[in-house]
């Protein structure tokens, strides 16, 4: 061989060498597509095997895709369609994440691990799960720059200047996004009516003095009449979300407004809302029926999707009232989003309707704090259907308070409904205490 051809075989051969290592490295192709699902909450899919690609989607957890090719840290995958993309594989499972895995995952002190919160939104979506998603993007992406600011303006009464900033989350967007184009809620998050045997509920209020107050109501016994099952009718309480999952109607939600500095001249400022979120609003995706009571004592029934709004970590001003069930419903009060006695699916004939009441004198023992001081309780028998048996019973007991004056009086309400002949609790309200602001 001559040296002119030696040389240009040697140069061809470097030239070679030189582009095997510059490329990037081919992904090895798998005998055959294998099913793999998501593993991560929200996942970018890439253009390319590299970290700075492009992002051309993002998949939700469990999505289930076909696994291509594989090498170090990138996997080729496909899914629905014939979408096409490299993913970290870290993020592909063998088989789907379960809600039941995610929960026994727990941080050494026994809680939920709040890292977890996102992959679990977007098994099963929800309020809850959307307001601890916010939280640990609060606690873990807010610059400590910004997280000062805040908290020295807090800590000044609001004699520093401190503006409220967030950025935007893609994955956070996306969560509200699903939630503001509805869902129905699972099951097993409803709030149903509690057989009620004359024991306290674990949801009650649990002082002694509550103590003693439950134990002086005294129900009428009563056989099976208008309500068959706990699931007919829901508290005048209860979320949309929660109506939601007891009656199959999907719910939305709306952020109505962003995250503003509150409290008073006693609590000082405090932060109200998590993370962009400042003020929430749920509502159902048609109408209900809302059923309560006027100033006469007559049954009434309102339509309406039941705008609920809230304010995500609440306001900590000890002058903030709370929602209320109210009975009776004044005309001052706008009927389309009474609080009612109870809330149906369906609308009901109120023609036959008719209601009892018994007074109850109340002997609160000296051993029991002073104030309140329970004096008279007023239960209201209701017959819904004029068969002459309640099928809901109204307690209101009655008590006053110092420093209020002698005219003063504050209630704290119970209701409870008639199920095959059984009494069951469906919700309790009381008066907000004396405001000192």
């Amino acid at each position: 061989m001559s040296n002119s051809i030696q040389r240009f075989s040697f140069l061809i051969t470097c030239l070679c060498l030189s582009a095997a290592v510059s490329a990037e490295p081919a992904l090895a192709s798998v005998s055959a597509p294998a099913r793999q699902w998501v593993s991560g909450s929200y996942v970018n899919i890439r253009t390319a095997a590299k970290k700075d690609a492009p992002v051309s989607a993002t998949l939700i957890i469990n999505t289930e895709v076909r696994l291509l090719a594989a090498r170090d840290d990138f996997c080729e995958i496909s899914w629905e369609n014939n979408q096409h993309g490299f993913i970290a594989c870290k993020f592909l499972s063998t088989k789907p994440v379960t809600l039941a895995e995610l929960s026994s995952k727990k941080l050494a002190n026994g809680a939920t691990d709040p890292s977890l919160s996102a992959r679990a939104f977007w098994l099963q979506p929800g309020y809850d799960r959307l307001m601890a998603v916010a939280s640990y993007f609060e606690n873990t992406m807010l610059p400590e720059k910004q997280r000062e600011s805040e908290r020295k303006y807090a800590e000044s009464g609001g004699a520093e200047n401190s503006e409220i900033k967030r950025f935007p989350i893609p994955e956070l967007n996306a969560m509200r996004a699903k939630l503001a184009a509805g869902i129905v809620a699972p099951k097993e998050i409803a709030e149903l009516a509690s057989n009620w045997d004359g024991s306290p509920l674990g949801m009650l209020p649990s002082s002694a003095l509550h103590q003693w107050v439950y134990h002086q109501i005294r129900l009428t016994k009563v056989p099976s009449s208008f309500f068959q099952s706990t699931n007919e009718l829901a508290s005048p309480k209860t979320t949309p979300e929660k109506i939601s999952a007891q009656f199959g109607i999907p719910w939305k939600l709306a952020v109505t407004a962003p995250p503003f500095w509150g409290g008073d001249n006693n609590s000082g400022p405090s932060k109200n809302g998590i993370w962009d979120m400042g003020e929430i609003s749920q509502r159902l995706d048609r109408p209900i029926y809302t059923i309560g009571m006027n100033e006469k004592a007559e049954l009434v029934q309102t339509s309406s999707t039941i705008d609920y709004r809230e304010i995500p970590g609440g306001d900590t001003s000890p002058c903030v009232g709370n929602p209320h069930i109210l009975w009776p419903v004044t005309d001052s009060q706008n009927a389309t989003h009474i609080q009612g006695l109870f809330r149906s699916n369906k609308a009901l004939n109120l023609s036959k309707a008719k209601s009892t009441v018994k007074l109850q004198v109340l002997l609160q023992p000296k051993s029991l704090p002073a104030d309140p001081h329970f004096i008279r309780a007023l239960t209201r028998y209701i017959d819904l259907d004029g068969d002459g048996i309640p099928d809901l019973a109204l307690w209101d007991g009655i008590n006053t308070q110092v420093g209020l004056g002698d005219n003063s009086e504050y209630h704290l309400k119970l209701i409870f409904v008639n199920v095959l002949g059984r009494w069951h609790f469906l919700d309790f309200d009381e008066d907000d205490p004396p405001c000192g602001c």
